[in-house]
């Protein structure tokens, strides 16, 4: 029941809430790492960077924002 009033109230689960907070942080280490570098990070790169320890994961998170047009 806490979980559907959290969610009427934000209009987000927990669940999203952190896939909202993760892919801020993939999004802003991707732009730092352009802006530094001049190319674009690994997928390695990116999970180290953010605290995922699967490629298979980290390439999950970036394909959504691929597919929402942000990367």
């Amino acid at each position: 029941m806490a979980t559907a009033v959290a969610r009427e109230e934000t209009g987000l689960s927990k669940e999203d809430k952190r896939r909202t907070a993760r892919s801020s942080q993939i999004l802003e280490f991707i732009g730092e790492y352009t802006t530094e570098k001049g190319i674009s990070p690994t997928l390695t790169e990116i999970g180290d960077a953010v605290g995922l320890k699967s490629r298979g994961t980290t390439h999950g998170h970036v394909r959504r924002l691929q597919e929402r047009g942000l990367v």
